[in-house]
């Protein structure tokens, strides 16, 4: 089985919801013996620019580690400047040849979506590093795809 690297906020005492979501997840992968890693992209402990410097670091040193998809990245995508954040990061493994999966669960991309023009555009680039998305429900599916993301969810 890959390794599987999770980048997102940090766990369970980060910024947002999913900083707590994510340690069910974990504690979930954990208990099925997943081989698991996890970059904290932001933190509350520390600036975002150092945050993100520190992220784009080990993130690379993780990619070439594992290159040539000895590793799965796990990217959870936020609103904005979480997805922008993410889409610099998960550059880096795809250039090194591993799979990259984006999370998408900020209902703030339904809106994006909606507003179409150069909003919608710039979603659809955010999405482009990603082999794969996961999406929390059909309706999520089913909205991506008719906005014309047709990547496997």
């Amino acid at each position: 089985m890959k390794k599987l690297i999770i980048v997102a906020t940090k766990v369970d005492g980060g910024k947002g919801g999913i900083s707590s979501a994510l340690q069910g997840y974990i504690s979930g992968l954990q208990a099925n013996g997943v081989d698991i890693e996890i970059v904290a992209s932001h933190s509350s402990e520390r600036p975002m620019l150092v945050s993100w410097l520190c992220a784009f670091a080990t993130v690379f040193k993780l990619s070439f580690k594992h290159r040539g998809n000895k590793a799965v990245f796990w990217f959870h995508c936020g609103p904005w400047f979480s997805s922008a954040r993410k889409f610099t990061l998960a550059l880096l493994p795809r250039l090194f040849g591993c799979d990259s999966i984006g999370h998408v669960h900020s209902p703030t991309y339904s809106d994006y979506l909606e507003k179409g023009g150069m909003t919608k555009f710039l979603l659809k680039i955010a999405l482009l590093p990603y082999n794969k998305l996961i999406v929390l429900t059909p309706w999520w599916k089913k909205l991506l795809n008719d906005h014309g993301i047709d990547k496997p969810m």
